[in-house]
């Protein structure tokens, strides 16, 4: 392609290293090189969306040159986007295009992969309902898959007292772990709800849950001190 003598010198870039995860927000710089004054445009191919309507910064930039200015005018574009804008599993043509005043446009491109969450496989909890503070519970995933290995795995459950999120194993590749758990809420049918967070090496990550039935455990007081110190020595 032949690019006339006067056409604007364009150039687009990113700061990423690899895909892009789609609930991060994605900025890119453009630049324009010019003798006289135009326009800057953004656009995307590739992506059935509406640029002007999920962009963080405008689409269109002028850029001026005046009398008093000797040589090109250097001007810079850039273009943000909100997480989750943009699909998942997606090859992205970001083009920035200057139109000077003269009719001559130039078009610089690049092109941006987007990282999608690990495809959803099985979770499970067994045993479905046990004693509180007394039955191990098994935690295990499984058959969950993506194009950018290893998975990771972080296991929890939500305390039903505090309403916090409890870890019953760190992230890490195991896809299983073992804890007991609390008595649930009454009022909730005894239900605790455990959930498992699976990673991508890219560090995107999909959810799932499954709840169980906590019942309270009746001991005494001696007992329970006992059961404790016991449940402390096993790690």
């Amino acid at each position: 392609e032949t690019v006339a003598a006067d056409a604007p010198l364009v150039s687009v870039s990113s700061s990423l290293t690899s895909k892009l995860n789609v609930n991060n927000k994605l900025t890119l710089s453009g630049s324009v090189v010019a003798d006289l004054s135009g326009a800057a445009v953004w656009s995307i191919s590739g992506a059935t969306v509406d640029l002007p309507v999920i962009s963080l910064t405008p689409i269109n930039t002028v850029f001026v040159k005046d009398n008093t200015t000797v040589g090109a005018v250097t001007s810079s574009s850039f273009l943000a986007l909100a997480p989750n804008v943009l699909p998942a599993r997606s090859v992205l043509t970001f083009a920035l295009t200057a139109i000077l005043t003269s009719g001559i446009s130039s078009t610089s491109a690049i092109e941006v992969i987007t990282n999608g969450a690990p495809l959803p496989g099985f979770f499970s909890v067994a045993p479905l309902s046990g004693v509180s503070m007394n039955t191990s519970f098994t935690f295990f995933a499984s058959s969950w898959t993506d194009e950018d290995p290893p998975l990771a795995y972080e296991f929890s459950y939500t305390d039903g007292g505090t309403g916090k999120l409890m870890t019953v194993k760190s992230k890490s590749e195991a896809s299983f772990g073992v804890s007991t758990l609390p008595a649930g809420i009454e009022s909730s049918g005894n239900l605790v709800p455990c959930g498992v967070r699976v990673f991508d090496s890219l560090a995107a990550v999909e959810t799932a849950s499954v709840s169980v039935e906590l019942k309270v455990l009746k001991i005494s007081s001696s007992q329970l001190a006992t059961l404790i110190t016991q449940q402390l020595a096993s790690g």
